[in-house]
């Protein structure tokens, strides 16, 4: 009989680490069928950029529709980065002006791949000042995009 199962040691929410990879920087993603295994294979770092959150915004979330052409699979991660400034311009406009593959750890230790080699995410984000009492400067950001797959969980990604 098979049967779905819970890890009764822990069951955190949340995201931990978020890398948003360009296209060009992905050389394959590699199925091990035999060990049941997903790994990335990267032609290196450098374009790879490194998103730092507030830990308490991360989400990821991943609705699945059924048309008549087949399922459809819509990952989501949201977040928020403090501070608008003028640093992290040259990033955010290079993350609003290309397609992305989204590598990210949760909470639980658990390494996910939103995209895959024809099918990438898109980045939004919304600024915001906020107010000075209870509120914070900010920048909500979104990807999302569609695949025919559930985001893969990844056993070899040295960038986590």
């Amino acid at each position: 009989m098979k049967a779905i199962t819970f890890d009764f040691g822990s069951n955190l929410g949340g995201l931990n680490k978020v890398y948003a990879i360009p296209p060009s920087s992905l050389i394959e993603i590699i199925h091990n069928y035999s060990k049941k295994q997903i790994s990335l294979r990267l032609t290196g770092t450098s374009d790879i950029i490194e998103i730092y959150c507030i830990l308490d915004t991360m989400q990821f979330t991943e609705e699945k529709t059924q048309p008549a052409a087949g399922p459809t699979y819509n990952p989501v991660i949201t977040g928020i980065t403090p501070k608008s400034n003028e640093i992290n311009q040259e990033q955010l406009i290079r993350l609003e002006s290309s397609y992305w593959l989204l590598l990210f750890e949760d909470n639980n230790g658990n390494t996910r791949l939103a995209g895959n080699e024809d099918l990438f995410l898109v980045f939004n984000r919304t600024e915001s000042t906020g107010q000075t009492i209870q509120s914070r400067n900010q920048i909500q950001f979104t990807f999302s995009g569609f695949q025919s797959h559930p985001c893969y969980f990844i056993q070899d990604a040295s960038l986590v």
